[in-house]
């Protein structure tokens, strides 16, 4: 054996001993002095009592007990229990009555060393008569602090120790350090170098450290031939660390690095991030088991879905628990759209169960991204995105552009192509009107039917992509009034040929602009006064930054009889303020934003406000998305005589 290795095991051998040795006897010796002193204490506090007791002046039952909570309020005692010959008990004081939260030692500590509590016993008589016997059993709080605080003592007493040790290793490293520097130190220098190196004459020291050297001349060549290898080994490796262990996608930290490379290439491209809310409730009420491979089912079709559209499975990651993310390199605004509706899709499909009832709920958020954009520009207008899917309540792909960037023709391909499609579509007709009986308005009479938009495929096979895709890229486009003009058009041509009242939606983007009004004024007026059962709803968004243009805006149509709704009030409770000035025939109530409103106290004020500006107002009420476990709300209306009486 080595002077090295001696001279390390025989400190450690020391240090050890020392520890062992010290704590045993310290704390044991300890321990038993200080259970002694607990016997002792509680024999003469017994018998202290029963003498007490046993006074003719102290053999009314009150005063005993008086007597026996004086001196259990000393905090001395665990427990003091008088009773009789029966062994009835008369008079009793214990921490079961009590809680108590001891702090003068850890748990652990007192768990590992527990002190042994003894019992006295002590007779109390009246006279020659026994009466009872008085039972004390002493407190081992303040014997177990000192007892910790002779640990502490002795354990600081073995830290310094090994610091003590610790720099004498410091110097048995630094003569250690000399020695490789003369022995190790030039064959590791060598490694980097040719065969036709300069020899050197090593100095014989110390056996170890030849024998090291000699192995590292030895090894010298392969290590150079194989170094290459070992590498690409290692970064395969690196690759399987960054995989999730659940769904076996790349992790978060992978993605980022791989979007970090995509953002220097010359080409741009999508990104989309959905997110399960409702994870933590799934967790709750399913097994784990069931939860992962859920988890892996929806990793599976999300994969499938790739495949199917030609994209690389390998660009889907997850960012965490909940947090999906697919980069679609290289994919225009169409082809990732088409995309997201159909992943959007699966995962309705998949949702499942919640303890109440309902099922799980999703949230898609997407953006674009431009060569040499920021990582973290991109990952923020993404992250606000998705957070105004989860503010608006629906499931849809809430699709937020970039704001700024570059014109090079390579970096906008997307923005170029959905103008192309939007304007092709406007130039032959393929924007299309879908119409389907929607819900009714409470309090009044008479069907209404609800219409969006439908963007046509331009080939057979291709599928239809609606408003709440592609309108969010027409408003950033400047084609939004075309649009909207483009559904007042078709919402004439309805109403000549149907019955009842047709709801149809008009973005904030159109109804600012200041021509906009007298268009569809100019269409509207040759419908007649089958314009009457027209509703446009209007976005509170509106009302809430451009009130102006919106009021504006309806007062040139109300003359023609148009009536107007108003959706997302509650998202944007500022347009309260306008609501008496809009002359609104209902406003669309979100079941679940109400609810959670009404779980909150401000919330819930809100929520009573926002009611009875409607009753004062007259204004009716159409309810969507409606909720299983909606009885609470269901009665807050009624109470505000939205809702009738059952």
């Amino acid at each position: 054996m080595s002077l090295l290795k001696q001279l390390l095991l025989s400190v450690s051998c020391a240090i050890l001993a020392i520890l062992v040795g010290t704590l045993w006897f310290s704390v044991d010796s300890a321990r038993q002095y200080l259970s002694s002193q607990l016997q002792a204490q509680a024999e003469s506090a017994a018998t202290s009592l029963a003498l007490t007791l046993s006074q003719p002046s102290n053999q009314d039952p009150v005063t005993q007990e008086l007597l026996i909570a004086a001196l259990y309020d000393t905090g001395q005692f665990e427990r003091i229990r008088f009773s009789d010959t029966a062994n009835a008990v008369l008079v009793e004081r214990s921490t079961q009555q009590e809680t108590q939260v001891s702090t003068s030692s850890p748990a652990w500590f007192a768990n590992s060393l527990p002190i042994e509590v003894p019992v006295a016993l002590a007779h109390v008589s009246n006279g020659w008569n026994q009466i009872g016997t008085v039972e004390v059993k002493p407190a081992d709080e303040y014997a177990r602090a000192s007892l910790w605080k002779s640990f502490v003592r002795v354990t600081l007493l073995v830290l310094g120790a090994g610091i003590a040790w610790g720099v004498f290793v410091l110097m048995v490293m630094a003569w250690l350090r000399r020695a490789l520097r003369d022995h190790v130190q030039f064959e590791l220098q060598q490694m980097d170098q040719s065969d036709s190196a300069p020899g050197r004459k090593k100095v014989r020291l110390i056996p170890e450290l030849e024998e090291v050297a000699h192995t590292l001349s030895t090894v010298q060549k392969r290590i150079r031939v194989s170094s290459q290898e070992q590498n690409a080994r290692i970064e395969q490796l690196q690759l399987e660390l960054n995989c999730d262990p659940v769904t076996g996608l790349a992790n978060r930290k992978y993605f980022v690095n791989l979007f970090r490379q995509v953002l220097q290439q010359e080409q741009g491209g999508h990104v989309l991030l959905f997110r399960q809310r409702d994870l933590l409730p799934l967790n709750t009420s399913l097994s784990r088991d069931a939860v992962d491979a859920w988890l892996k089912l929806v990793t599976q079709r999300c994969a499938e879905l790739l495949r199917e559209n030609g994209m690389d499975v390998g660009d889907l990651a997850r960012l965490n628990g909940s947090d999906f993310i697919v980069l679609l390199k290289g994919q225009t605004g169409p082809q990732v759209m088409g995309f997201a509706q159909e992943l959007r899709t699966a995962l309705q499909e998949l949702r499942q169960p919640l303890p109440d009832g309902s099922l799980c709920r999703w949230s898609m958020a997407m953006t674009n991204y431009e060569a040499h954009d920021s990582l973290s520009a991109v990952m923020t207008r993404l992250d606000n995105a998705l957070m105004r899917a989860e503010g608006a309540g629906h499931q849809e792909v809430e699709y937020r552009p970039s704001e700024g960037g570059h014109h090079e023709a390579g970096s906008s391909i997307g923005e170029q192509e959905w103008h192309s499609r939007i304007e092709r579509g406007l130039e032959q007709g393929r924007i299309e009107l879908s119409v389907k009986p929607g819900v009714e308005v409470w309090g009044q009479a008479g069907q209404i039917y609800d219409a969006t938009l439908n963007l046509l495929p331009e080939q057979p096979g291709q599928a239809s992509l609606p408003a709440y895709l592609f309108i969010p890229v027409a408003v950033r486009l400047g084609l939004s009034a075309q649009c909207d003009l483009r559904t007042m058009q078709l919402a004439s041509d309805w109403l000549a040929t149907h019955e009842g009242s047709l709801s149809v939606r008009v973005s904030w983007a159109s109804v600012v602009k200041p021509d906009f009004a007298q268009q569809v004024a100019d269409v509207l007026s040759k419908t007649g006064d089958k314009a009457q059962r027209l509703i446009i709803e209007l976005d509170a968004y509106c009302l809430s930054e451009h009130d102006a243009e919106t009021v504006a805006f309806v007062d040139k149509l109300r003359p023609l009889g148009v009536q107007f709704g108003l959706r997302r009030v509650l998202e944007q409770p500022e347009s309260i303020l306008w609501l008496h000035m809009m002359a609104l025939k209902y406003i669309v109530l979100d079941d679940e934003r109400a609810q959670t409103l009404q779980a909150e106290v401000g919330g819930r004020h809100l929520l009573m406000a926002f009611l009875q500006s409607l009753q004062e107002l007259g204004i009716g009420l159409r309810r969507v998305t409606r909720a299983s476990n909606s009885a609470q709300l269901d009665e807050l209306l009624r109470e505000n005589a939205v809702l009738p009486r059952p």
